[in-house]
């Protein structure tokens, strides 16, 4: 498997800059798609890691590209949560999503991590290369 985006550690922007701003944007579709051949390696987490994809494009969109799993909790019902941290961590690195250095407070009701801080991440859309 090839990654499009390089993988680099730690995070090499981390206040929002795109990594590439003069490329073409992808549809909501094209992105979901880039986004999932970074993630999913076994057969067995596919679907799952599609729903948390999808839920960071769609939260993306709705917040005005910022991301958090306050942001995400309702698209994830059903997901396993261990995954969902999985899946971030291995979109920030890939650059996908980068550290805003701004928190806010869970708001989860049934965990224990109601009122703790959260990261804020930037969703950086795929795009298309410019020829």
């Amino acid at each position: 498997m090839t990654f499009p985006i390089p993988i680099q550690d730690p995070l090499p922007f981390e206040h929002g800059e795109s990594p590439d701003a003069s490329a073409k944007p992808l549809t909501v579709g094209e992105q979901i798609q880039a986004v999932m051949e970074l993630l999913t390696t076994t057969a067995q987490n596919a679907s799952q890691v599609a729903r948390i994809v999808a839920a960071i494009v769609h939260a993306s969109r709705a917040n005005r590209g910022t991301v958090t799993a306050n942001s995400l909790r309702p698209w994830l019902d059903g997901v396993h949560p261990p995954l969902v941290g999985s899946v971030i961590r291995r979109l920030a690195l890939a650059r996908v999503l980068s550290v805003t250095g701004h928190y806010v407070q869970c708001t989860a009701k049934r965990s224990g991590n109601g009122g703790k801080l959260q990261r804020v991440y930037r969703y950086h859309a795929p795009s298309r290369a410019t020829d």
